[in-house]
């Protein structure tokens, strides 16, 4: 006597419901490493910012601002950037004026923003073809640097500037920071002001914004 047996069939809703379990599970794999990836830079606090995201990507550091017992003094590294057509023209006997500007405003929902810092500093910038170096010139402080590397970095370094006072931040407020480097394009001598018009060989600015809260 032979007995035959059949494997029970499967039935259709199944085998198509388990199809759609595997295609969604392909679906959100990479949408979930992506997630993975994303989230850590995300989240990366920043101590400046006083737990919060920088508001600006920047290859530079976020600037800090610290309070000490003179007061808000301001740190930053900038990456000013000088095209070879403003470096020719300072080796040419043009010196070069920047602007260093500091704003600090309190973000208000039913107006505008408090400003509460505007600060600034000026730079001057001069080559010395008989010595062959460069001279910074801030105020009544003039150094002179080997070469241009060195004065740009004097520039574009800051070490505790005093910008406040002690009580002009109050703690647990958020505040929004601007710190601008530029050239001072109507101090160049009025030929070459021409070339100003637009971004390009004689335009130098860097601009940083971040959110911080003492």
């Amino acid at each position: 006597m032979t007995v035959s047996s059949t494997p029970p069939s499967t039935r259709p809703e199944a085998h198509i419901a388990g199809l759609l379990r595997r295609g969604a599970y392909a679906l959100c794999l990479p949408l979930l490493f992506g997630l993975a990836l994303t989230m850590p830079r995300a989240l990366a606090a920043d101590p400046a910012t006083g737990g919060a995201p920088a508001a600006v990507s920047s290859a530079a550091p976020v600037p800090q601002l610290r309070r000490e017992e003179a007061g808000w003094e301001l740190s930053a590294d900038l990456d000013l950037p000088l095209s070879p057509t403003l470096e020719s023209a300072l080796q040419r006997g043009v010196p070069l004026h920047f602007t260093l500007r500091l704003v600090v405003t309190k973000p208000r929902w039913y107006w505008l923003d408090d400003d509460l810092v505007d600060i600034r500093r000026d730079y001057r910038v001069s080559y010395h073809a008989l010595t062959r170096q460069y001279r910074v010139s801030t105020g009544a402080l003039a150094l002179s640097y080997p070469g241009l590397p060195e004065a740009m970095r004097a520039i574009a370094s800051l070490r505790s500037w005093l910008v406040a006072d002690a009580a002009r931040f109050r703690p647990g407020e958020r505040y929004r920071a601007r710190l601008e480097l530029r050239l001072d394009g109507s101090r160049l001598p009025r030929p070459f002001q021409i070339n100003l018009i637009g971004p390009g060989e004689w335009s130098s600015d860097v601009e940083t914004e971040w959110e911080f809260a003492p």
